[in-house]
Protein backbone atom coordinates (compact mmCIF):
# COMPACT_ATOMS: atom_id res chain seq x y z
CA UNK A 1 0.00 0.00 0.00
CA UNK A 2 1.38 3.43 -1.51
CA UNK A 3 0.72 6.24 1.83
CA UNK A 4 -0.62 9.00 0.11
CA UNK A 5 2.51 12.48 0.60
CA UNK A 6 -0.16 15.91 1.94
CA UNK A 7 1.76 18.87 0.34
CA UNK A 8 3.05 19.86 3.80
CA UNK A 9 6.40 20.25 4.20
CA UNK A 10 8.51 17.82 5.24
CA UNK A 11 9.69 19.24 8.18
CA UNK A 12 6.07 20.20 9.50
CA UNK A 13 4.82 16.21 9.60
CA UNK A 14 4.01 14.82 12.62
CA UNK A 15 5.29 11.19 11.09
CA UNK A 16 8.22 11.23 9.37
CA UNK A 17 9.37 7.71 9.81
CA UNK A 18 6.02 6.22 8.87
CA UNK A 19 6.90 7.86 5.29
CA UNK A 20 8.67 5.81 2.52
CA UNK A 21 11.82 6.94 1.98
CA UNK A 22 14.26 5.97 -0.85
CA UNK A 23 17.77 4.80 0.11
CA UNK A 24 20.35 4.57 -2.37
CA UNK A 25 22.02 1.59 -2.47
CA UNK A 26 25.91 1.38 -1.49
CA UNK A 27 27.57 0.62 -4.71
CA UNK A 28 31.41 0.58 -4.90
CA UNK A 29 33.59 -1.07 -7.22
CA UNK A 30 35.63 -4.17 -6.41
CA UNK A 31 39.15 -3.93 -6.26
CA UNK A 32 40.84 -5.09 -9.45
CA UNK A 33 42.86 -7.76 -7.28
CA UNK A 34 39.62 -9.23 -5.98
CA UNK A 35 37.73 -9.37 -9.14
CA UNK A 36 41.00 -11.33 -10.98
CA UNK A 37 40.37 -13.85 -8.18
CA UNK A 38 37.11 -14.54 -8.50
CA UNK A 39 37.44 -15.03 -12.20
CA UNK A 40 40.52 -17.40 -12.06
CA UNK A 41 39.26 -19.17 -9.19
CA UNK A 42 35.26 -19.41 -10.55
CA UNK A 43 35.45 -22.83 -12.15
CA UNK A 44 37.66 -24.29 -9.54
CA UNK A 45 35.81 -23.19 -5.82
CA UNK A 46 32.74 -22.62 -4.67
CA UNK A 47 31.39 -19.37 -3.88
CA UNK A 48 31.64 -19.83 -0.21
CA UNK A 49 34.95 -20.35 -0.17
CA UNK A 50 35.64 -17.58 -2.32
CA UNK A 51 33.71 -15.38 -0.09
CA UNK A 52 35.77 -16.86 2.70
CA UNK A 53 39.18 -16.13 0.90
CA UNK A 54 37.52 -12.71 -0.04
CA UNK A 55 36.60 -11.57 3.35
CA UNK A 56 32.78 -11.04 1.66
CA UNK A 57 29.53 -12.98 1.94
CA UNK A 58 28.58 -15.69 -0.47
CA UNK A 59 25.51 -13.75 -1.71
CA UNK A 60 28.21 -10.59 -2.12
CA UNK A 61 30.21 -12.67 -4.97
CA UNK A 62 27.06 -14.43 -6.36
CA UNK A 63 25.79 -11.08 -7.09
CA UNK A 64 29.28 -10.06 -8.45
CA UNK A 65 28.96 -12.90 -10.62
CA UNK A 66 25.53 -11.73 -11.94
CA UNK A 67 25.57 -8.88 -12.40
CA UNK A 68 29.14 -9.08 -14.64
CA UNK A 69 27.87 -12.30 -16.83
CA UNK A 70 29.61 -14.94 -15.20
CA UNK A 71 28.32 -18.14 -14.13
CA UNK A 72 29.29 -19.40 -11.25
CA UNK A 73 28.15 -23.38 -12.12
CA UNK A 74 31.32 -25.07 -13.61
CA UNK A 75 30.85 -24.83 -17.29
CA UNK A 76 33.18 -27.87 -17.59
CA UNK A 77 30.47 -30.24 -15.13
CA UNK A 78 27.97 -32.27 -15.91
CA UNK A 79 23.96 -32.21 -14.53
CA UNK A 80 23.14 -35.33 -13.09
CA UNK A 81 20.41 -35.13 -16.24
CA UNK A 82 23.03 -34.72 -18.51
CA UNK A 83 25.05 -37.38 -17.03
CA UNK A 84 22.24 -39.70 -17.10
CA UNK A 85 21.64 -39.07 -20.35
CA UNK A 86 24.72 -39.46 -21.98
CA UNK A 87 25.88 -42.50 -20.36
CA UNK A 88 22.37 -44.19 -20.42
CA UNK A 89 21.75 -44.37 -16.73
CA UNK A 90 19.36 -42.92 -14.43
CA UNK A 91 19.46 -39.67 -12.42
CA UNK A 92 18.67 -41.73 -9.02
CA UNK A 93 21.61 -44.06 -9.59
CA UNK A 94 24.16 -40.98 -10.34
CA UNK A 95 22.85 -39.04 -7.42
CA UNK A 96 23.31 -42.53 -5.24
CA UNK A 97 26.62 -42.55 -6.28
CA UNK A 98 27.48 -39.19 -5.23
CA UNK A 99 25.58 -39.34 -1.87
CA UNK A 100 28.34 -42.94 -1.04
CA UNK A 101 30.75 -40.92 -1.87
CA UNK A 102 31.69 -43.32 -4.93
CA UNK A 103 32.44 -40.73 -7.56
CA UNK A 104 34.18 -37.99 -5.54
CA UNK A 105 34.10 -34.96 -7.52
CA UNK A 106 30.57 -34.95 -7.52
CA UNK A 107 29.12 -32.05 -6.03
CA UNK A 108 26.56 -29.90 -5.71
CA UNK A 109 26.38 -25.94 -5.40
CA UNK A 110 25.18 -24.30 -2.08
CA UNK A 111 21.07 -23.97 -2.88
CA UNK A 112 22.03 -25.82 -5.79
CA UNK A 113 19.07 -28.50 -6.85
CA UNK A 114 20.95 -30.91 -9.22
CA UNK A 115 24.29 -32.88 -8.50
CA UNK A 116 27.32 -31.81 -10.79
CA UNK A 117 29.53 -34.16 -11.97
CA UNK A 118 33.16 -34.41 -13.72
CA UNK A 119 32.91 -36.07 -17.04
CA UNK A 120 36.25 -37.40 -16.97
CA UNK A 121 35.87 -39.27 -13.34
CA UNK A 122 32.57 -40.71 -14.76
CA UNK A 123 34.64 -42.30 -17.94
CA UNK A 124 36.48 -43.54 -15.35
CA UNK A 125 34.15 -45.09 -13.44
CA UNK A 126 32.20 -46.17 -16.47
CA UNK A 127 35.11 -47.66 -17.91
CA UNK A 128 36.70 -49.49 -14.72
CA UNK A 129 32.59 -51.04 -14.30
CA UNK A 130 32.47 -52.24 -17.73
CA UNK A 131 35.74 -53.70 -17.30
CA UNK A 132 34.33 -55.79 -14.75
CA UNK A 133 31.60 -57.00 -15.93
CA UNK A 134 33.22 -58.47 -18.73
CA UNK A 135 35.58 -60.20 -16.55
CA UNK A 136 35.65 -63.72 -18.11
CA UNK A 137 32.32 -65.34 -16.76
CA UNK A 138 31.34 -68.92 -17.57
CA UNK A 139 29.40 -69.56 -19.91
CA UNK A 140 25.14 -70.60 -19.64
CA UNK A 141 25.90 -74.10 -21.18
CA UNK A 142 28.71 -74.84 -18.83
CA UNK A 143 26.68 -73.98 -15.29
CA UNK A 144 23.52 -75.72 -16.66
CA UNK A 145 23.66 -79.29 -16.72
CA UNK A 146 22.90 -80.90 -20.20
CA UNK A 147 19.85 -82.32 -21.03
CA UNK A 148 19.92 -86.41 -21.76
Amino acid sequence: MRLRLMSVPRSSRPWPELLPMRRRLKTTRWPEDQVEFVLANLTRMTIPEIAAALGRSPSAVKTWCWRHGHSSRNQDLLTSGDAARLFGVSCQWLTELARTKRLRKARREPGGRWWLFDPDELRRYFQKRKEALNVSRPEASEILPKAS
